[in-house]
Formats: C-alpha cells, sequence, structure tokens
C-alpha cells in the first residue's frame, strides 16, 4: 500500500503554522504542521485562541511545542474523525486553558503532558494522551500502536470529559483530578509497548510490555474503568475521594480494571454497574504494610459490582513477614450488589528464609455474595517459615438467600525454623471468623503441603468463630495433613484465642472429613476437636480414612432422624455427645 503522508486540497493550508502573533511561551501551541491529511490552522489577533479546521476524516500534525496558557483555547474541529498532535520539540506540554475537539484527539509529547487543576478537555470523541509515540502510518483506520520508554510525567489534575474513550499511557500516569468518559473506557496505563484498539463499548487496551506505577487519587466516572500497570504498581485509589465508577449507560455493562505487574493498593470506593477484575502480578515492595510485607492486592475500602467481581493477587518478598497475595483489611469490603459471582484467588509471597504470615488470602474484613456463588482460594508462600496459610479469615464471608461460599487453601508446607506469633504451623485454610449462608451450602477443603512443620498443622483449622447455614443448607469440611513435626490434623477444632469455634447447620447435613498422610512420629489425628461445639437437626458425619477422631467438645444433633455418624479407624470421645451416635466404618 502507498504511504501518504501529506494530502493537500486547493484552498487549505498544510504549510507549518508559523504565522502566529508573538505571544508569551506557553500560551498556544506553536509551528504546527500536517504531515498526514490536511487542514488549516490559524490563530485570533489576541493569540488567545487556535482553530484547527481539518479537511480530511484523519490526520496527524507534527508541534513544536503543545502548551495551552490559562484563560486560552484550543479548538480542533475534524467532525467525527480523528487528530494525532505529536510535539516534536523538547519542551513538556502544560495545559493551563482548554482542548476541545469535535472528534478525537490524541496527544503526544515524550517530554510529557500535565493537565494542571484549570486545564480542560472536551472531546466528542476519544481523548488518548501518550509519552509513547506511534510510527502507525495508518492513524485513525485501526489499531494504533504506541512504544517508547520516556519516564516524563503524564498527570491529569484538571477535568477530562469525552465522548468517547478518555486514556492516560505513559510510565506512571497519575490521576488527581476529574475523567469522565459516560460512553466508553477511561483508563490509566503504565507501560512502555501499548495496543489502543478501536471496540464496541470504547477503545480497548492491550499493554504488551514496560514497567512503572498508575495512580488514580481523583474521580474516574466511565462506562468502563481500567488502571493497568505492567512491572509496577497500580495505587488504585490513593485518597479518601477517589472514586472509579463504571456507568454502565448505552447499554454498554460496566467494567473497572485494576490490573497490575506489582501491586494493587485501594483506599477508597469502586463501583461498578457492571464487573469488577482486579489482577496483581505479584508485589516488589509495601506499599502500605509498615512492617515490610508486600501484598499483592491491599483492600481497605468498598469494592462492589452488580456483575461479576474476580479478585486475584500475587504477594511479593519483602520484609520477613505478611506478603499476603489478598489482603481484605478491617475496613475493606468485597461486595456483590447482583446475583453474579465474587472470586477471589491468592498466592502468598515471601520466599525469603524465616518469613510468616505469607498467606494466599487474608480476611479480616468482609466478603458478602448476594446469592451468587463466593468462592476464596489461597495457596500459602513458599518460604521457610511457619504461618504461611493457603486461606485465613478473621473477618466474615457472607452470602445471602441460597447462595453458596467455597473456601479451599493449600499451605506451602516445608520446614519452619521459626518460631510462628501463633504458635503454629502449616494450615490450607485457617477459619477465625464468620462464614455464613442464609441458606445455601459451605464447602471447605484444606491442605497441607509436604513436610511443614510447627505446633499445629492442619488441612482445616478452625480457631473460634461460626460456620453456620439456614434452611436446608450442608456444610461440608475436608482436610489433609502431611506435618513432619508436631500435631498433625486433618480438621482441627482449637479456641486460638477468638473463643471456642462453632458449626452450625439449620436442617442440613454436616460432614467433615480429615485425613493425615504423614509418617512422623508426632500425634496424627483425621479429625481433632478441641474445643467448640458442632450443631445440626440433621446428621453429623466425622470421617477419617486414615486416623483417629477425637472429641473433647460438643457433638449435637437433635430432631427427628436425627444421627451422629463417626467412621474412623479409631474414636475417642471426651466430651459431649447430644443425639444417637453410630460409630464404624
Amino acid at each position: 500500500m502507498r504511504r501518504h503522508l501529506k494530502s493537500c486540497v486547493i484552498g487549505v493550508s498544510c504549510l507549518p503554522f508559523l504565522g502566529m502573533p508573538a505571544f508569551a511561551a506557553g500560551a498556544l501551541p506553536t509551528n504546527g504542521n500536517f504531515v498526514s491529511g490536511s487542514g488549516h490552522i490559524s490563530a485570533n489577533p489576541a493569540a488567545t485562541q487556535l482553530t484547527v479546521n481539518q479537511a480530511t476524516k484523519n490526520g496527524i500534525i507534527n508541534w513544536a511545542g503543545f502548551s495551552i496558557g490559562a484563560g486560552n483555547g484550543v479548538q480542533i474541529n475534524n467532525g467525527n474523525g480523528a487528530t494525532l498532535n505529536r510535539v516534536i520539540g523538547n519542551s513538556l506540554s502544560q495545559i493551563d486553558g482548554s482542548l476541545t475537539a469535535t472528534g478525537s484527539v490524541y496527544l503526544i509529547n515524550q517530554n510529557g503532558i500535565v493537565l494542571t487543576p484549570t486545564g480542560q478537555v472536551v472531546t466528542g470523541g476519544d481523548f488518548v494522551a501518550s509519552t509513547r509515540d506511534t510510527a502507525n502510518p495508518g492513524f485513525g483506520s485501526g489499531a494504533v500502536h504506541l512504544s517508547g520508554n520516556s519516564s516524563a510525567p503524564i498527570n491529569n489534575q484538571g477535568t477530562v470529559s469525552a465522548g468517547g474513550s478518555a486514556v492516560l499511557i505513559g510510565y506512571s500516569p497519575n490521576n488527581s483530578g476529574t475523567i469522565n468518559a459516560p460512553n466508553g473506557l477511561a483508563a490509566l496505563v503504565a507501560g512502555d509497548d501499548v495496543t489502543v484498539q478501536p471496540g464496541r463499548g470504547g477503545l480497548q487496551i492491550k499493554v504488551n510490555a514496560g514497567s512503572g506505577d498508575a495512580t488514580n487519587g481523583g474521580t474516574i466516572a466511565a462506562a468502563q474503568a481500567m488502571l493497568n500497570a505492567v512491572g509496577g504498581n497500580v495505587y488504585a485509589l490513593a485518597g479518601n475521594i477517589s472514586t472509579a465508577n463504571a456507568t454502565g449507560v448505552a447499554n454498554i455493562d460496566g467494567h473497572v480494571w485494576l490490573t497490575a505487574g506489582g501491586s494493587v493498593d485501594i483506599e477508597a470506593p469502586v463501583n461498578s454497574s457492571g464487573a469488577v477484575t482486579i489482577n496483581a502480578g505479584g508485589a516488589a515492595y509495601a506499599a502500605v504494610e509498615s512492617n515490610g510485607g508486600a501484598d499483592g492486592v491491599y483492600i481497605n475500602n468498598i469494592v462492589s459490582a452488580v456483575g461479576p467481581i474476580s479478585i486475584t493477587g500475587s504477594g511479593g518478598s519483602a520484609g520477613v513477614m505478611e506478603n499476603y497475595g489478598v489482603m481484605i483489611d478491617v475496613n475493606g469490603s468485597v461486595q456483590a450488589t447482583g446475583r453474579a459471582p465474587i472470586n477471589v484467588t491468592g498466592t502468598g509471597g515471601g520466599v525469603n528464609t524465616g518469613t510468616f504470615g505469607n498467606d494466599g488470602v487474608f480476611i479480616t474484613g468482609t466478603v458478602a455474595g448476594n446469592g451468587g456463588p463466593v468462592t476464596i482460594a489461597g495457596t500459602g508462600g513458599n518460604s521457610g517459615g511457619p504461618d504461611n496459610f493457603g486461606v485465613t479469615n478473621e473477618g466474615a464471608v457472607l452470602n445471602n438467600a441460597n447462595g453458596n461460599i467455597t473456601m479451599t487453601g493449600t499451605s506451602s508446607g516445608g520446614p519452619g525454623a521459626e518460631v510462628s506469633p501463633l504458635g503454629l504451623g502449616q494450615i490450607g485454610v485457617a477459619n477465625l471468623g464468620l462464614v455464613q449462608t442464609g441458606a445455601g451450602n459451605i464447602s471447605i477443603t484444606g491442605a497441607v503441603g509436604a513436610n511443614a512443620t510447627g505446633a499445629f498443622n492442619a488441612g482445616v483449622g478452625i480457631g473460634g468463630g461460626l460456620i453456620e447455614t439456614g434452611g436446608h443448607g450442608h456444610i461440608d469440611i475436608t482436610g489433609t495433613s502431611n506435618g513432619a513435626l508436631g500435631s498433625n490434623d486433618g480438621v482441627l477444632l482449637l479456641d486460638f484465642g477468638f473463643g471456642a469455634p462453632t458449626i452450625a447447620s439449620a436442617d442440613g447435613d454436616i460432614h467433615i472429613t480429615g485425613n493425615n498422610v504423614s509418617t512422623d512420629a508426632g500425634s496424627d489425628n483425621g479429625v481433632l476437636i478441641v474445643s467448640g461445639t458442632i450443631a445440626s437437626s440433621r446428621k453429623i458425619l466425622l470421617q477419617s480414612d486414615t486416623a483417629p477422631v477425637i472429641n473433647f467438645g460438643t457433638l449435637s444433633a437433635g430432631g427427628n432422624g436425627a444421627n451422629i455418624i463417626v467412621n474412623a479407624p479409631l474414636f475417642l470421645n471426651y466430651g459431649t455427645v447430644d443425639g444417637e451416635l453410630q460409630t464404624g466404618d
């Protein structure tokens, strides 16, 4: 295909724009020249307003500088087409005034782009600001490939309003102002190699490579909102007034994306009328933890959506403790406002010898479903220390009506030379808080990796709190341990200082299965109930294929046809059994 760098029409100027009267530096863009497409560039006599009348649908203009002083303006009349404005000089673009366009505008400046608090951008189509350049000769006809490694700032402190999408691309894009894209995508993209592709519902962004941070400390309102960083960190919402809202208008399902090669830190609301996807590839350092930990995803405010919520994180290796894959802190809440599913998946970090608290998922806040399934899965970090649990719940995991809850966790296993703060070892799933459904089923499955050491190594450790379902909901708990030292229990109920645990079903069965596959000489049990209560108006089944079931707590099955069944090589009861008891294979 022949490449047309310039196409002029009779009566339309394609000469470099040099005839502007003298004015203060940075008041208006300088020396504009169409290098693709055609049009006319002019300024008013007072040099306060610059107008671009583009004759072709798409055009590329090279500028010596592109800044707009306070009170000044640039108007680009490009119909429903697109204009790429490239700065070839050495100055940063500072927009204190206004930039408006009937169609789409790309502003590319490898020296940096800053909208100050008085700066305004209003486009009928898309607005893309980038410190990465493009050599694409087919601009406006399809995908735009942007690349570069400039570390210059790209920062919006003002207001961007786009009829299509609004995108900031660079090493560390930062929004502390307002971005509105009610019909498209609002995105902060940190990367060195990025493809921008027009698509249904707004631009589609693919980050191919790079590094840097994406930071939103302002307000984003769009049909879709995306914060993306490759090899860096997404400080998604770093201020008390920061919000990212996916409005989902114009029949577009709103979707909030927060993704990073590093960590994602959420400390202000994320709300979506569609879906929310949060993905952190692995924190390199501590974004918020004072103890030197490095969480993959840290949530300390509300994340809510009508559509599906998906959160995935991998912990880093900083410090000596608490490199969680996903951390939902005490003020954090993940809420489904529709009946769509919630999925939280985490892998702990802490590869340094002696680290502890490297849980896949750690919850001290709330995860609340609204009838759709709630699934939490975690894998403990592969470090030499203890307490690297798959999933730890000290908060609340809830679901309404018949919504089910599934929790699955695997600890890292391996030797632990440190003395744990909890005096524990490895646990697949540790519950110290509330797990509750209205009338749905609860399934908890945990496993300990081979050769775990510590005082207690348990596939599932229930150290306090309440696991409860109403109606005909069932509770199934399955744990497998494979420790090398200490007490190795498939399922362990023990007051860890959070109160004696309770497992209760209003009108459903409770099945607890524990197995131990270790070959050490320690205390190995299938199910060990040191304290706590298991209660159901129907059947309670305690089962182990490989090890004893021991009860020091309370087993209670009341109602017609209710019974307590224990299937294990050995059953030792030192506690209370209230109901008909059956033992044997």
